[in-house]
């Protein structure tokens, strides 16, 4: 289960923020590293995806970990359409 929220930053700006369920014990969490290998890029790359808001992430404790569907939904907002 997902909630969204706001918390302040240490500039004190309102952020938003995700809470997730962490006793949903089958949810697959991705390492940076695991996400630049099913992408084909670097995890700097993939860090940077995150950065600029291109791919959603999630801090847990000191880690930032990546959901499958998420990564799945990069790559489909990613798809270039051949145009005819």
């Amino acid at each position: 289960m997902e909630n969204s929220a706001t918390i302040n930053n240490s500039s004190n700006q309102l952020v938003p923020m995700v809470v997730v369920d962490m006793d949903n014990k089958d949810q697959q969490w991705l390492k940076p590293t695991e996400v630049a290998k099913q992408l084909g890029v670097s995890s700097r790359t993939v860090l940077r995806l995150l950065a600029t808001g291109q791919l959603a992430g999630y801090k847990i404790g000191r880690s930032v970990k990546f959901k499958p569907e998420d990564v799945d939904e990069y790559l489909k907002n990613s798809r270039i359409d051949r145009k005819q």
